[in-house]
């Protein structure tokens, strides 16, 4: 899928803010350079490990909140999605630590503003409408995916997997909770 320049951008300040360490050691003949921590797997990586219509899901989630420029020095939408990347990490690699905690709004609260949000424009509301076709895709191969790699009965696959999308498409959005 075509990604464009400040979304590249974005991206790229995504991996940088979860910068690895650099572990050296001084020894007689100077410092040496040891090892290196990675705390995170590259975005490609953690995408690549979930299931292609995850992957498409996630893809259309971050297309609806834009590339976040000149958004000023709390940088919301570079921070929102960090939050997000962190989520699908867990997603694919522990998906045990998804919690409610990890989403700011409830489903009511993030389906009235999509749906508000939605009324912008003919492109908001085809974005709008392929997120809504894309969810149910994501969470059949989701609950696939978790029954394969957890060896979960597939019962417990679906409600796992209903629970982490639901999470996933309201962690990708803070819309205010004032009426």
């Amino acid at each position: 899928m075509a990604v464009n320049r400040a979304q590249q951008r974005t991206a790229q300040s995504c991996e940088q803010a979860l910068g690895d360490w650099v572990v050296y050691t001084v020894a007689a003949q100077g410092a040496h350079q040891d090892c290196t921590i990675e705390f995170r797997p590259q975005h490609r990586r953690i995408l690549a490990a979930l299931p292609k219509p995850v992957q498409r899901f996630e893809h259309l989630l971050e297309k609806s909140i834009g590339p976040g420029e000149e958004e000023g020095t709390l940088h919301p939408t570079l921070t929102l999605l960090l939050h997000v990347r962190r989520l699908l990490a867990n997603m694919a690699f522990r998906p045990w630590a998804v919690s409610d905690a990890d989403a700011y709004n409830t489903r009511e609260r993030v389906d009235l503003g999509l749906v508000v949000w939605a009324e912008q424009g003919a492109s908001y509301s085809r974005l709008y409408l392929q997120i809504q076709h894309a969810y149910a895709p994501a969470e059949h191969a989701l609950a696939a995916f978790y029954e394969r790699k957890y060896d979960m009965s597939p019962e417990r696959a679906k409600r796992f997997a209903a629970k982490v999308t639901d999470i996933l498409y309201r962690a990708n959005f803070v819309f205010s909770t004032r009426d």
